[in-house]
Parts: C-alpha cells; sequence; structure tokens
C-alpha cells in the first residue's frame, strides 16, 4: 500500500488581505494512514512544521524518519502522544530528512493520529 502524501499549508502571512476569507487560516490534520504518510520538502530551508494530533482513545506514537546525512543520525522514535494532545515538530531539512523518494516520512501507531504540514516561508519570519 502507498504512502498517504500530506499537503503541506501556508498560513495567510503577516502582510494578508483583511479581513480573512472564509477558512484562510483553518488547517485540517489529515488521518495516518496504514502505510504512513510522507510529503515533499520545500526548498532546503527547514521551514516546515509537522502538527500530530490523537484523537484515538488512548496514547499513540509517531515516528518520524531521518537520512543519517550531515550530523543528523536520529530518527523520532515512538514518541509517544497522549490522549487529544497536539505535538509539534520541525523543522525538516533536506540534508537531514529527505527520504530516497523525496518526502519526508512520518508513521503513527494509529489511524486516529492525525497530521498537518505547515510550510513556514521566508515573508512569514522576514527577519529569520
Amino acid at each position: 500500500m502507498a504512502r498517504l502524501t500530506l499537503t503541506p499549508v501556508t498560513p495567510p502571512g503577516p502582510f494578508a488581505t483583511l479581513p480573512f476569507a472564509a477558512n484562510a487560516a483553518d488547517i485540517a490534520p489529515v488521518a495516518q494512514s496504514v502505510a504512513g504518510d510522507g510529503w515533499a520538502i520545500s526548498g532546503n530551508n527547514g521551514r516546515q512544521l509537522l502538527l500530530v494530533q490523537n484523537t484515538a482513545i488512548a496514547a499513540q506514537t509517531v515516528t518520524i524518519t531521518s537520512v543519517a546525512r550531515n550530523g543528523r543520525t536520529g530518527d523520532v522514535t515512538a514518541y509517544s502522544v497522549g490522549i487529544g494532545e497536539l505535538a509539534i515538530f520541525g523543522g525538516f531539512d533536506r540534508a537531514g530528512f529527505n527520504q530516497s523518494d523525496g518526502t519526508v516520512r512520518v508513521d503513527a501507531s494509529d489511524v486516529g493520529v492525525k497530521c498537518a504540514v505547515i510550510s513556514c516561508p521566508s515573508s512569514i519570519f522576514p527577519n529569520s
């Protein structure tokens, strides 16, 4: 079974047209697929965050697979997310997380775990 591809969302940013249109700032976490999820890294800057929400009836775990390059040799392994909790991970630079298929890989222990990827381009944090 193929991995589900998560589509990164970008926040409206500091110079967005106001008022926001309906749903302009909403995110909809996607239920983890049995085969796991992944998303394409945007650029080389690591400005993506993974939001994990546990909607299951028990604590669940999340694993984010890294690549052994540029000093990054460890996965986030079986990180426990409690019932109803949110967890956030990032940034994901290309050298440390880009798998052979061009994606970052995330696996959860249950389909009750939902994930969303948030892209933070430099226009959102212009002085960083």
